[in-house]
C-alpha cells in the first residue's frame, strides 16, 4: 500500500492558516474547524511551511502580540504520494511527527496524512470518536488494578475509567498501542508502559479486538 491508499484530505479539502494570521484570525479557524492540527501556509498550499496544534492556543492567548511561527512545528514532514505507508508510518514514529505534507512528482501540495488515516489502512479499523461509541460496551472487565477492553476504546474514557495518564495523541487504545509497538502486534504480545502492562488478548479481521491493561506493584 502506498500513501494514495491512505490519503483521504485531499489539497482541495485541506483547511489550513495563512501564515501572517493573527491570534484572532487563527482562532477563528479552529473554532469553525474539527481539527487538532492545521498546516501553515505562505501564498497558497503549494507552500506549507508549518503545522499548527489547536492546543497551541492557549499559550497564544497569554500574549497575543506573538506571531504565529512562535507556536508551531516549523519543520513538517513532507512525503510524496508514491512512498509506501509502512515507511512513512515509520518515518513518522521516528520523527514524532502526526500530519505529514503529501507532494505530488512536481512537488505541489497533493493533500495531508494523518497517523489515524495511515492506522485505518494498515488494520482496517475506522477510527471514532468517543462521541460515537457506546464506550461503556467496550469494557469486558474491569477491577481497580486490571480492565480487559476493546482497542476502539478512546484513550480519553479508558484514563478516566481506569484511572490512567496514558498520553491521548491518538485517540483510541489501537492507535496507541499500534505507534508504540511500531508493527501490527499478534496475540500474546506485550509492551509496558510506566506503571502499566499491556496483553494482546485478541486479534480479529485485523483489529486488536481485546487488551488485557495491568497495573503493575513496585511491591
Amino acid at each position: 500500500m502506498d500513501v494514495r491508499d491512505a490519503l483521504k484530505t485531499p489539497r482541495m479539502e485541506i483547511i489550513g492558516i495563512p501564515s501572517t494570521a493573527t491570534y484572532g484570525q487563527a482562532l477563528d479557524i479552529v473554532l469553525n474547524s474539527n481539527h487538532t492540527r492545521y498546516p501553515i501556509y505562505e501564498e497558497n498550499m503549494d507552500n506549507i511551511i508549518a503545522v499548527f496544534h489547536a492546543k497551541q492556543l492557549l499559550s497564544w492567548s497569554l500574549d497575543q502580540t506573538q506571531i504565529l511561527q512562535q507556536f508551531t512545528d516549523n519543520n513538517p514532514l513532507y512525503v510524496f504520494e508514491f512512498h509506501s505507508i509502512e515507511k512513512v508510518f515509520k518515518q513518522m514514529l521516528k520523527e514524532r511527527k502526526h500530519m505529514a505534507i503529501v507532494l505530488d512528482e512536481y512537488g505541489g501540495t497533493n493533500g495531508i496524512l494523518t497517523n489515524e488515516d495511515i492506522i485505518e489502512a494498515m488494520i482496517g479499523q475506522e477510527i471514532k470518536d468517543e462521541t460515537d461509541v457506546d464506550e461503556e460496551a467496550l469494557i469486558e472487565e474491569f477491577s481497580e488494578s486490571r480492565i480487559v477492553c476493546n482497542g476502539k476504546i478512546s484513550l480519553h474514557r479508558l484514563n478516566e475509567v481506569f484511572r490512567t495518564d496514558i498520553p491521548e495523541e491518538e485517540d483510541i487504545l489501537s492507535g496507541f498501542l499500534l505507534r508504540e509497538f511500531g508493527y501490527f502486534p499478534k496475540v500474546g504480545d506485550t509492551y509496558v508502559y510506566e506503571d502499566l502492562h499491556f496483553e494482546i488478548k485478541e486479534v480479529e479481521d485485523n483489529k486488536l479486538r481485546t487488551i488485557e491493561i495491568v497495573k503493575q506493584t513496585n511491591e
